[in-house]
C-alpha cells in the first residue's frame, strides 16, 4: 500500500474498523463502528481517536508499536463512553498499515464490544487477563475470516457469473423458440427463475464481503412481503401458519435496494421456518418508530422503519444470541446450514444504515427487528418499461452493425453471438486483448461496437480499452464484468467506455444496451 487513499479493501472487512494517522487523527470510520459506538463517520472524521481511550491504554498502544518491527501489534481491552454516555468495554486490536519500505503510514484499529463488564453504575469492570487474550484473538480471527470470505467471493463471482450468463441467455432463446412445446414453457420459466436466484446469491455474497454496495432508491417495504410470500409458500411446511403482515398506516419510505431487502426478509423467514420443525406461526410487523437523543445503543436517535419477523419456535439461548450474526456460526446439523444466512442479514441492515435487534428466550419463540432510517427523499424511482411490452418480434432492438466480442470465456462469446446474431448483427470474436486489437485493425474501420471483458489473458481489458481509445476513440466500447463494478466504474468511464454491464446479464438488457450505444454513437457522428 503506497497511499492512504488506497483503502478500498476496508469495505470488504466486517466488524468495526477505524483507521487513523500515526498521531491518532481519524481517517476512516466504518459503518459497523458507528453502529457499535453511536458516532457517525462525519462526526468522527479528523477527530483524535486516542482522546476517547483511557491514558493507560494509549500508552500501552504506543509502547507496543514503538519497536522496530513493522508487524508489531497491540491487543487488549479498555472501557470508553459511547455517544449515549454509557460505558462499554472494547476488545481492541491495533496494527500498523505499512507503505513503501514497510514504513508505517497509518494505524488500523479493529474492535468489538466485550460481552461482560459493560457498565455498573458508571464504573467499568475489567476483563480478566485470560479473557482479554482470548477475546483479542477472536477479534483478529473474525476480521481475517471476513477478509478471506471477501477474497473468495470476489474470485468466484467472475467465474459463476460467466456460467450464469450462458444459462440465462440460452434459456431466454429457448423461450423465444416457436417450436417450444407449450407444456414445457413453465419448466423453462422455472429453470430461468432458479438461475436468476443463483445470480442474486453471488451478488449477495459480494455485498456481504463489502465488494458490492447496495443501489439505494426510495421505496416502501410493504410490497416486499407479497414477493417473498411466493417463495415461502413453496419452501415452508404446511404446518406453519403464515399470518398476514401487520403494517402501520402511512408507513415511511426508506432508501433501500429492493433485491437485497427481499433477501434479508427471505433469510429471516427461512431462519424462522427452521426454528419450527413441528409447525407454529410466522408473523410480520412493519411500523414507524422514533428514538430520542438519549436512546441506548444500538438504537440511534431519529426516525426509522422497523421490520419485524417473529416465530413461535424453540427460541434462542443467551449463549447463542451472542454469536447469532457471526459469519459461519450455525447451530444446525452438519450439511444443513452454512452459517451465512443471518450474517448476510446483518450485513444488509448495516449497509442500509440500520441495525438488527433480537428478542428471544429458549422455548418462547423469537422476534428479529431490522431498523432502516427513514428516507426524506420525496422523489420516486423511475419505472422501467414493462418487460412484457418488449415482445419477441420487437424490431427496435435489431441491427445490421458489426460487433466485436472480446472475452476469454467461450460460453459468453457463444451466447452473445447467438443473442445478437439472432437480431441481425454481424459478430466477430476474440479470446484475449491481443487478438481483439488485431481483429479490430484487420477490420479497417468496419467494427461498429466492441463488447470487452476486463479479465482476459495476454492483454487484459484495461489495457485493451486504453489502446482502442487511442487508435479509434469514436468506436464505442461496452465493458463486461463478472465481478463487482462499484470499485472501478469511474475508472472505466474515465478511460472512455460507453457503457458497463455486469454479468450475468439478461438478453433484453444486452440488446437494449447495444442498440442504445450504437444509436448514441451515430447521433454523435452525425452532429460532427
Amino acid at each position: 500500500m503506497t497511499s492512504l487513499q488506497s483503502l478500498d479493501f476496508l469495505h470488504r472487512l466486517g466488524g468495526p474498523i477505524i483507521v487513523t494517522n500515526l498521531e491518532g487523527l481519524i481517517l476512516h470510520w466504518s459503518p459497523a463502528a458507528e453502529e457499535a459506538l453511536g458516532f457517525s463517520g462525519d462526526e468522527m472524521k479528523l477527530r483524535n481517536w486516542w482522546e476517547h481511550l483511557p491514558p493507560a491504554t494509549r500508552e500501552q498502544i504506543k509502547s507496543a508499536l514503538a519497536g522496530p518491527k513493522p508487524d508489531a501489534t497491540f491487543a487488549g481491552t479498555c472501557a470508553i463512553k459511547n455517544k449515549a454516555g454509557s460505558i462499554v468495554n472494547l476488545v481492541l486490536h491495533v496494527s500498523p498499515l505499512n507503505g513503501e519500505g514497510r514504513q508505517p503510514q497509518a494505524l488500523l484499529t479493529m474492535f468489538h464490544l466485550a460481552e461482560c463488564g459493560l457498565h455498573d453504575g458508571g464504573r467499568s469492570a475489567a476483563l480478566p487477563e485470560s479473557s482479554q487474550t482470548e477475546q483479542s484473538r477472536e477479534a483478529v480471527y473474525q476480521a481475517r475470516k471476513t477478509q478471506a470470505i471477501g477474497a473468495l467471493a470476489g474470485g468466484l463471482a467472475h467465474d459463476f457469473n460467466n456460467i450464469l450468463t450462458a444459462i440465462l441467455s440460452y434459456l431466454d432463446l429457448v423461450l423465444l423458440a416457436p417450436e417450444l412445446p407449450a407444456s414445457m414453457h413453465p419448466d423453462v420459466v422455472h429453470a430461468k427463475t432458479s438461475a436468476v436466484r443463483a445470480a442474486e446469491l453471488v451478488s449477495r455474497l459480494l455485498s456481504f464481503s463489502r465488494q458490492a454496495r447496495p443501489n439505494l432508491l426510495p421505496l416502501r417495504l410493504g410490497p416486499l412481503f407479497d414477493e417473498v410470500f411466493v417463495t415461502l409458500r413453496r419452501s415452508i411446511d404446511s404446518r406453519i401458519q403464515i399470518r398476514p403482515p401487520e403494517i402501520s398506516p402511512d408507513i415511511w419510505t426508506v432508501n433501500g435496494d429492493a433485491s437485497q431487502l427481499m433477501q434479508l426478509l427471505t433469510n429471516l423467514c427461512l431462519n424462522a421456518r427452521d426454528a419450527m420443525p413441528n409447525g407454529g406461526t410466522l408473523f410480520f410487523e412493519l411500523a414507524n418508530v422514533t428514538f430520542p437523543p438519549d436512546c441506548p445503543s444500538p438504537k440511534r436517535p431519529g426516525d426509522f422503519v422497523k421490520l419485524t419477523v417473529g416465530d413461535t419456535g424453540k427460541g434462542i439461548s443467551a449463549q447463542v444470541l451472542n454469536r447469532l450474526f457471526e459469519a459461519y456460526f450455525t447451530t444446525k446439523e452438519f450439511g444443513k446450514g452454512t452459517g451465512l444466512g443471518l450474517a448476510i442479514v446483518n450485513s444488509i441492515a448495516t449497509e442500509h444504515g440500520g441495525w438488527m435487534e433480537v428478542e428471544s428466550e429458549a422455548g418462547k419463540g423469537s422476534r428479529f427487528h431490522a431498523h432502516f432510517p427513514r428516507s426524506h427523499d420525496t422523489s420516486q424511482p423511475s419505472e422501467e418499461a414493462s418487460r412484457e411490452a418488449l415482445t419477441a418480434n420487437n424490431t427496435s432492438l435489431e441491427g445490421k452493425e458489426t460487433i466485436l466480442i472480446a472475452d476469454d470465456e467461450e460460453m459468453v462469446r457463444l451466447v452473445a453471438r447467438a443473442v445478437l446474431g439472432y437480431r441481425g448483427y454481424t459478430i466477430a470474436e476474440a479470446v484475449d486483448g491481443e487478438e481483439a486489437l488485431q481483429k479490430f485493425s484487420d477490420a479497417q474501420g468496419r467494427i461498429d461496437l466492441v463488447l470487452l471483458d476486463l479479465h482476459m489473458p495476454k492483454l487484459d481489458g484495461w489495457e485493451t480499452l486504453a489502446r482502442l481509445q487511442t487508435v479509434s476513440p469514436q468506436t464505442p466500447v461496452i465493458v463486461l464484468s463478472g465481478g463487482s463494478t462499484d470499485e472501478f466504474a469511474e475508472k472505466i468511464e474515465s478511460l472512455g467506455a460507453a457503457g458497463l454491464m455486469q454479468k450475468p446479464f439478461d438478453n433484453l438488457d444486452l440488446l437494449r444496451e447495444v442498440r442504445r450505444t450504437l444509436d448514441s454513437a451515430r447521433q454523435r457522428k452525425g452532429s460532427t
